[in-house]
């Protein structure tokens, strides 16, 4: 079933919901910039944002959270939701991005009330035409909201843009086509990533973008980020094989499906690569051993996989008045070391109980560089509240490692996944891009 105008404008009903919800963050202008003050501003309804409720311990077991889909439905983009967005960038402010931070998109903090309404209106459509859509406890309206705070911050999302310009540069293909898998889109970022990059290497070639996502938020919040920047999309919310799926070329698809259940419905030696930045880390041992069986049978030969995630052993909390101090005179961290420790903690990951975990106070580091020279540009333009509000996606992001690191199945534990005989088909590659100490990554080739 197809859609061009996949909703009415205005929709009162989700939209009160969300005017209700949303948290409005207020302007510190007149306002002495002194640590107590920083703390005190973010740490309002901190644990509360943008009024959704309180969000218990996150149930990051994937397979806890069932999702059953019983209408088979595509639906298409909007021009004119995607026009919609045309006269509300700031262009000024997008080209002062683009030059502190090339390649990673600006999530403007001036469209969050926005962003978090189109999001809900997506979500209701889909909950009325495909029955049995569920939310996953993991991610959910709240994760909606936490990842546009950390999509605020560049340093978020430049591991992810290092390591998909690594998938990119080691994709090869003879064919007039590349076909590449992305496990977990989040809110779209790394998609957007993706795609640019696909296309800025293979200008002549048809790209295949599948983005694959078993939480219906995660799926929506995309949709609107693709709308942001006006790429063309579509939906599946199906249970089948993407060569049934059509014009995947003209549109980045994306799949609402549980990662290893795709996987095991596609054809074999079809797709180039695979990418995941954090998605693929939220499964088990047993779920990602069966993740990588699968696509080493639908991986042509020499595809390549990559894939991102936190580092369990490392934690941040990091000093927000030196953060402040660096954000005005971004050049004083070049000259200082990379990072700063605070007190330890034991771990309770079930991967590493009772080891070690470093907290990181401090960081400097070509990821840190570019927060805090945005947040010097917005000074020079007195953008007072959006620095507030970059000073609060940090906290976001450092909440976000705290919260999931010890449920995560991180990226240098594959490298010995892949050693068992079912799965020796995958060849660690080598000079994968260096991570900040609370990220890891791994890469790996198909022989076959």
């Amino acid at each position: 079933m197809e859609k061009e105008n996949f909703f009415e404008e205005g929709g009162s009903g989700v939209a009160k919901r969300i005017d209700r919800e949303d948290l409005v963050v207020k302007s510190i202008q007149g306002e002495e910039l002194e640590a107590s003050n920083i703390e005190n501003k973010l740490d309002e309804n901190d644990n509360n944002l943008n009024g959704f409720p309180k969000k218990e311990t996150a149930n990051t077991n994937v397979e806890s959270s069932q999702m059953v889909m019983d209408k088979t439905q595509r639906v298409l983009y909007s021009k004119k939701n995607q026009e919609y967005w045309t006269d509300k960038k700031d262009s000024s402010l997008e080209s002062a991005y683009a030059m502190i931070a090339p390649d990673i998109p600006l999530v403007n903090v001036e469209h969050k009330e926005l962003f978090l309404e189109k999001c809900a209106k997506y979500y209701k459509e889909m909950e009325q035409d495909a029955l049995g859509i569920k939310k996953i406890d993991r991610w959910d309206e709240y994760e909606i909201e936490r990842m546009f705070g950390k999509g605020l911050n560049p340093t978020s999302l430049k591991t992810a843009l290092n390591n998909i310009k690594y998938l990119v540069e080691n994709i090869s293909s003879d064919n007039d086509t590349v076909r590449v898998v992305e496990f977990g889109p989040g809110s779209g970022w790394s998609t957007l990533m993706l795609r640019n990059q696909l296309h800025k290497k293979f200008p002549n070639k048809k790209i295949e973008l599948i983005s694959v996502d078993k939480s219906p938020h995660s799926v929506v919040a995309t949709q609107n980020s693709l709308d942001y920047y006006e790429i063309p999309w579509q939906t599946e919310i199906r249970d089948g094989n993407v060569e049934t799926i059509p014009d995947k070329d003209k549109y980045v698809t994306l799949v609402l499906d549980d990662f290893v259940e795709f996987a095991n419905k596609q054809p074999n030696n079809y797709f180039d690569g695979y990418f995941s930045s954090h998605g693929t880390a939220y499964l088990s041992e047993q779920e990602y051993e069966k993740l990588l069986a699968s696509i080493k049978t639908n991986g042509k030969p020499g595809a390549v996989f990559v894939a991102d995630s936190l580092d369990p052993l490392y934690t941040v909390k990091l000093d927000t008045l030196h953060l402040v101090l660096c954000s005005i005179f971004p050049s004083i961290s070049k000259n200082m070391q990379e990072y700063t420790y605070g007190k330890s903690l034991l771990s309770n990951s079930k991967y590493f109980p009772g080891q070690e975990v470093k907290k990181l106070t401090r960081v400097h580091n070509a990821e840190s560089e570019l927060f805090y020279n945005w947040n010097n540009y917005l000074l020079s333009k007195l953008k007072l509240k959006y620095i507030l509000q970059m000073l609060k996606s940090i906290r976001i992001t450092t909440d976000v490692i705290e919260e999931y690191r010890e449920d995560v199945y991180p990226s240098y534990l594959v490298n010995n996944l892949v050693k068992k005989e079912a799965l020796n088909n995958w060849e660690e590659m080598k000079n994968l891009p260096e991570c900040p100490l609370y990220i890891t990554n791994c890469a790996f080739r198909l022989k076959k």
